[in-house]
């Protein structure tokens, strides 16, 4: 993440210091690589917040399930 971060900021700067065709292509690409590196972290913060819901969801249905196994032994 770090490695495209400093590409973008690279490719901005490039094109804000020149002015050929070259430049501007760089950085839409940038951009863009920016864009979806930023999408695919937020996705994967919103699983990782969803896993850790539903294991804890788990661990509540295993507790109880055992605390019923108990109380008809």
């Amino acid at each position: 993440i770090i490695v495209f971060l400093f590409i973008g900021v690279a490719a901005v700067t490039a094109g804000s210091t020149n002015d050929d065709h070259m430049s501007k292509a760089l950085m839409i690409g940038a951009s863009l690589l920016f864009f979806i590196v930023a999408v695919v972290v937020i996705v994967a913060f919103i699983l990782t917040i969803v896993i850790v819901k539903f294991a804890f969801k788990l661990a509540r249905l295993i507790d109880a399930k055992q605390t019923i196994a108990i109380q008809r032994s």
